[in-house]
């Protein structure tokens, strides 16, 4: 039997990022550490790497990878 985690709601909200992050969100989610740096810079284009940073602050913040880079500009 299936079971429901989440409701609704939370479902259309995860995986995207409802609101602005705050500053201290930023610091803590967003900053790359040497070894963070290593990893990025093994990507080949400066898209690539722009791409996997952005896959992993927003991994390390919603717990989730993104689905649509789209969804980012849907912030109200």
């Amino acid at each position: 039997m299936p079971v429901e985690i989440l409701t609704r709601e939370q479902e259309e909200k995860y995986g995207i990022f409802s609101e602005d992050p705050s500053t201290e969100q930023l610091a803590k989610y967003f900053w790359f550490d040497d070894e963070d740096i290593k990893l990025i810079f093994n990507h080949r284009h400066d898209y690539n790497r722009l791409g996997f940073a952005l896959q992993l602050g927003t991994v390390r913040f919603l717990g989730t990878f993104l689905h649509s880079l789209n969804k980012i500009g849907s912030v109200n």
